[in-house]
């Protein structure tokens, strides 16, 4: 599990890795255009003053960026610079920037060296954290990739700041599942706080960012390859988000949106099967709600086309679609089969 750097500015990583790396590395920072023009640059500028040979690498912004295409471009680009084994790649982005290159880093010569320095909310509470890399095909998110830890992650929340509106809604996906699936304090803290957390940044926002990087480390150090169930656990909501993703070709919803669906799904399976109070059901979904995420899909996406992807999620086993639910607010079951008509009812309920 690789170290996690919390509260530090973005400024002084460049001496930091400097102090763990060495310098006269050549460094290739990665970053997406909405950030490599001011973020990307600048950490550029700091890292040349340490003494590293570094450059600059955009890529375009969203998850239609996140392909093999894509990845082959970046080992092209690496290939032409000459990287070596002790080469760095920094991750400069949110999910889609640290999923990306961290698979370019863990198979560019069998493995260079990588730090995540993420900039959205989403990937400051999970996405950059864990060691999970990988990219999209066709067929479905995630299915090409490996597990590679950093050499450290730098968390600076100042850099949220400036976040749009509907990334910070994105992230806040992810700091509810936090709570539904480990923390039942931080979920009744976020329903107590959610009007005003959800206008953006703010200092309060310091140690729900913390808790949930927390969370993250404390599951992943238990299960950091997915062999005993326990990581799992933080894919709740993930198999409906990722086939409603999958389905709608990455152009109709964000991640966090589409899992904040998955979310509203699992929570009416948990409320059939694992034995969910009905009152922490709608807890649940008004939340998501209240956080600006929606509880239902825009328009209708053929159902055949949600079951296709769900047959392919990761945690399919044999042949059964496996799911995580809760069993009480900060509670979660993982490796749940569900009958196809309690399945078929809860699809239904939002819109699926």
């Amino acid at each position: 599990m690789a170290e996690l750097i919390l509260g530090k500015p973005l400024s002084r990583l460049p001496a930091f890795l400097r102090d763990r790396a060495g310098k006269n590395a050549k460094v290739m920072v990665v970053a997406d255009a909405a950030i490599a023009g001011r973020r990307g640059k600048s950490l550029v500028t700091g890292l040349k003053k340490a003494g590293f040979n570094a450059a600059l690498t955009v890529i375009p912004s969203g998850e239609r960026s996140k392909t093999l295409a894509q990845a082959g471009r970046l080992y092209r680009a690496l290939a032409r610079a000459r990287f070596e084994r002790k080469s760095i790649l920094i991750a400069l982005g949110g999910g889609v920037v640290g999923d990306l290159t961290g698979f370019v880093a863990a198979t560019f010569l069998r493995g260079i060296r990588l730090v995540q320095a993420p900039t959205t909310l989403l990937a400051q509470v999970d996405a950059a954290i864990g060691g999970k890399t990988a990219v999209d095909i066709p067929e479905g998110k995630n299915l090409v990739g490996v597990f590679y830890d950093p050499l450290f992650v730098w968390i600076d929340p100042a850099l949220l700041k400036t976040l749009p509106q509907k990334h910070w809604r994105n992230g806040l996906s992810e700091v509810i599942k936090y709570g539904a699936i480990r923390d039942a304090r931080l979920f009744e803290w976020l329903e107590r706080r959610i009007d005003h957390l959800v206008k953006g940044y703010s200092p309060e926002w310091a140690p729900i960012i913390a808790r949930c990087a927390e969370i993250k480390a404390e599951v992943v150090k238990k299960d950091p390859v997915e062999t005993t169930g326990q990581r799992a656990l933080l894919n709740f909501g993930h198999s409906i988000g990722h086939a409603v993703e999958a389905a709608s070709e990455y152009r109709d919803y964000l991640h966090g949106e589409a899992i904040s669906i998955g979310m509203v799904v699992a929570g009416a399976l948990s409320k059939q099967m694992t034995g969910l109070d009905p009152v922490d059901q709608i807890r649940l979904r008004a939340l998501l709600v209240r956080a600006g995420l929606p509880a239902r899909v825009k328009k209708p996406i053929a159902r055949r086309r949600i079951m296709d992807f769900l047959a392919r999620d990761k945690k399919v086993l044999d042949g059964a679609i496996r799911f995580v639910l809760l069993k009480g607010l900060g509670e979660a079951l993982g490796g749940q089969d569900v009958p196809p008509e309690l399945l078929d009812e809860a699809l239904s309920a939002s819109g699926l």
